[in-house]
């Protein structure tokens, strides 16, 4: 036995705690702010389909994102060759050609500003069905969307289905549930899934080094 399982304590979040026996995309941050945000979901500009809600992990083009205007005079530069667009890093990339998309819910997160607050505190967690195939952690980005993000309209503020901001998963963690086999956690262990336990942040020892809380999302 090779595997080691590291501890974890965490303050309570919108949904709670995070659950036994699942696996997270874990970040300590998300992306900066960029003019290109937020982006308006309606259909996807490679294959035509309607983008809606849903639990599941998706791929979409980077076509979504580069092909989005950007409102902010911060992402220009203008020189003796005129005005450059920089755009902010990873929107503007050209090296990268997808992102994930994963949905914030309504339920426990009524607007993208409640979990954009929390995930300053807290850094992110994004409960997954299934490790994405092909997915690279510390390389791809994830796109998080919220079914009401505010919009700039003609009218006021508009609440639409949207990308709010993005974030790149600095690992994979899965919470042990303390009845799996060894074998079943060797083998996580070796694709590179970090074996945590989860305890209430209130239940922490005192000569143990305080660990940073992780936020979590359903």
């Amino acid at each position: 036995m090779t595997y080691a399982i590291e501890k974890r304590y965490e303050k309570r979040r919108g949904c709670g705690y995070r659950q036994k026996g699942v696996l997270y995309f874990v970040s300590g941050r998300g992306s900066n702010s960029c003019g290109k945000l937020p982006i308006e979901l309606t259909i996807c500009p490679c294959c035509g389909a309607g983008i809606e809600f849903n639990r599941c992990y998706s791929w979409v083009s980077s076509a979504l994102i580069q092909d989005a205007p950007c409102h902010s005079s911060r992402c220009q530069v203008t020189g003796e060759g005129g005005t450059v667009q920089l755009g902010c890093f990873p929107f503007s990339s050209p090296l990268i050609k997808r992102y994930g998309l994963m949905w914030v819910g309504e339920k426990f997160y009524k607007t993208p500003e409640f979990f954009a607050k929390e995930s300053v505190l807290q850094g992110i967690s994004k409960r997954l069905p299934f490790v994405p195939k092909d997915f690279a952690v510390g390389v791809d980005w994830v796109l998080l969307a919220h079914a009401k993000t505010p919009f700039n309209g003609p009218n006021g503020t508009e609440l639409k289905p949207g990308i709010f901001m993005a974030f790149c998963p600095e690992r994979i963690e899965y919470v042990v549930k303390g009845t799996e086999s060894d074998e079943e956690l060797q083998a996580m262990a070796e694709r590179g899934i970090t074996l945590v336990e989860v305890y209430k942040w209130e239940d922490r020892p005192h000569k143990e080094p305080v660990e940073r809380p992780i936020l979590s999302l359903d």
